[in-house]
């Protein structure tokens, strides 16, 4: 926010930890894969295969929507039946010898409360399973702020 570096203690259990771990694990589009199987056109090239799905089946629709609710928490769970999605885009790349993904990109357009949005995960993974250490500099950590209160309260 602002260029500013925040600090701030997370709870593992909470609920801004799980969707990361869970976009980082694909677990997003592993949830997808398993709910439009059927659906999904191939393509292959030298290095990689990759699945898609572009539509608004039933089938496909339902999925997003659970893939939604899911990243939303319990104020998801809340407004679930408020949610509409009307449109599913997705990619799924892997390569051909390891089965490692290397891309992925999950686009769902819905309509909660009224108000019409769009959601869009993309990422690509390299050298999975292969992490190395991670260093924060001292400039970083001395010069953090305390998350403001009030945001926090809302967001761990």
């Amino acid at each position: 926010m602002n260029k500013v570096w925040y600090k701030q203690t997370v709870s593992k259990n909470s609920q801004i930890i799980k969707n990361t771990r869970s976009q980082m694990s694909a677990q997003s589009a592993a949830q997808i894969l398993k709910g439009i199987k059927k659906d999904l056109k191939l393509k292959s090239n030298d290095k990689t295969y990759t699945l898609s799905y572009d539509g608004n089946s039933k089938k496909a629709t339902s999925t997003a929507k659970k893939v939604l609710v899911a990243q939303s928490g319990q104020a998801g769970k809340q407004n679930a039946s408020q949610i509409d999605v009307s449109h599913l885009t997705f990619k799924y790349t892997v390569n051909k010898k390891t089965y490692f993904p290397t891309k992925s990109n999950i686009k769902i357009k819905y309509t909660s409360k009224g108000q019409s949005t769009t959601s869009t995960v993309s990422g690509s993974y390299a050298d999975l399973n292969k992490v190395k250490k991670v260093d924060i500099p001292q400039s970083v950590t001395s010069s953090a702020k305390k998350f403001p209160a009030g945001l926090a309260k809302y967001m761990f």
